[in-house]
């Protein structure tokens, strides 16, 4: 009833097209040939009405055939319970080379797919099977944060320092983020519809964010802020790229900040262990915010001896006028991993590092220096597992779980 108040499409009009385009297509034909599969796929599916309409409503002969083939499962394991095992052949050891060129660079998506599933990885990174463009009548579910990211990118191009706008002004920010993203996509977007709501949400996360960097600037005074950073890095041999959403400084820190537009609450009393282990989007996007404290002082080594360097989040849902407090990462590192010339080799595994809170050290993360040596020993151990040609590409234990591949774009290679 809210659709047809507002104009908007309901099913009705969906299945008038669908009609339509149906009989002009058979509009000249004299052989008609309907092909129905009637396998069940967790759907009930049931023929066509476009069948029946024919059938009782044209005067004309109507054959039907039914085929069936009947297939042997030769396999002993179910298709269900079927693990998926892909060996790194001498083409694909060739592939990951590629990625210690500089024609081609690993990102921080491929390796939180990795981290998710070495699967996924092979898929999408190896294997280059992009997920398909799915069509969706209220856009893409990730236009809200492009926006949001451009809006942004655009205000701090113009002001070097927070500075308070009038609603026009955000409303001209906004507008620009679309034209901007209409040019990028060579699509046209229109704030109409459910973009419409897209632009009322990134308008109030836009004034709660100049609030909150008002406030701040208050207290910390930062400057030199820059949005949209490329960085691009040479790592154990390997090139990696990557966007940070935003770097600005103060006297005594680099702050490496990434805006997030989603509802996900960070999780207190989070190992180091679980940023390499876990699919969740909480530990993701720690996981990503660190990585490019790393990147950022690999690349800068003078600023890491000089200057912390401060991984951020900017929760958009989080901020506001009355709350200034910019909440520090905080993590739980087991102790045999904060002592550089004591590390364990590579070859052990994840699960024989001591995690319990007796054995660790709880680590505010306001300077990525005090987990540089625990981040980079996973990182490396990492990489040496995804290059080795010994470890085959195969499901992990956390991508059995149901949450991990409810969401996943290969779920239908894998039968997980």
């Amino acid at each position: 009833n809210l659709r047809r108040a507002y104009n908007l499409p309901t099913h009705e009009i969906s299945d008038a097209i669908q009609a339509y385009n149906f009989y002009r297509t058979l509009y000249h034909t004299q052989n008609i040939h309907l092909i129905y599969d009637s396998r069940n796929e967790g759907a009930q599916n049931e023929i066509s009405r476009y069948f029946y309409q024919l059938q009782y409503l044209l005067n004309a002969p109507i054959q039907q055939y039914n085929y069936q083939l009947q297939v042997q499962n030769t396999n002993n394991e179910t298709e269900e319970n079927a693990q998926i095992t892909i060996n790194k052949t001498p083409e694909i050891i060739n592939k990951l080379n590629s990625y210690k060129t500089s024609n081609s660079s690993l990102s921080a998506s491929c390796l939180k797919d990795y981290i998710a599933c070495p699967l996924r990885f092979y898929f999408s990174t190896i294997a280059s099977i992009k997920s398909p463009n799915e069509i969706k009548e209220t856009g893409e579910s990730s236009l809200l944060g492009r926006i949001y990211h451009k809006a942004m990118e655009i205000y701090y191009n113009k002001y070097s320092i927070p500075q308070q706008l009038k609603k026009q002004e955000i409303t001209q920010l906004i507008h620009d983020a679309f034209i901007e993203e209409g040019t990028t996509s060579n699509k046209q977007v229109q704030i109409t519809g459910f973009n419409s709501l897209i632009f009322n949400l990134v308008y109030q996360f836009i004034e709660n964010t100049i609030n909150f960097d008002i406030a701040r600037y208050e207290q910390d005074q930062f400057n030199k802020v820059q949005s949209e950073i490329e960085i691009k890095f040479f790592y154990n041999q390997i090139h990696f790229k990557g966007y940070i959403d935003r770097i600005d400084h103060t006297k005594e820190t680099i702050n490496i900040i990434d805006y997030k537009t989603t509802t996900s609450k960070t999780k207190k009393d989070i190992n180091i262990l679980e940023l390499f282990t876990s699919h969740e989007s909480a530990y993701n996007e720690l996981f990503q915010i660190i990585l490019y404290c790393h990147i950022y002082s690999s690349i800068q080594p003078t600023s890491r001896k000089t200057l912390k360097i401060r991984p951020l989040l900017y929760k958009t849902y989080e901020l506001s006028k009355s709350n200034t407090e910019l909440h520090t990462i905080t993590l739980q590192v087991p102790n045999q991993l904060l002592n550089p010339n004591n590390l364990p080799s590579f070859d052990t595994q994840l699960d024989d590092i001591d995690t319990n809170k007796s054995s660790c050290t709880t680590i505010d993360v306001t300077d990525y220096a005090l987990i540089s040596t625990p981040f980079e020993w996973l990182l490396q151990k990492m990489l040496n597992n995804i290059y080795n040609p010994n470890i085959p590409f195969t499901t992990n234990e956390n991508s059995t779980e149901e949450k991990a591949c409810k969401f996943c774009p290969y779920k239908t290679i894998c039968k997980k």
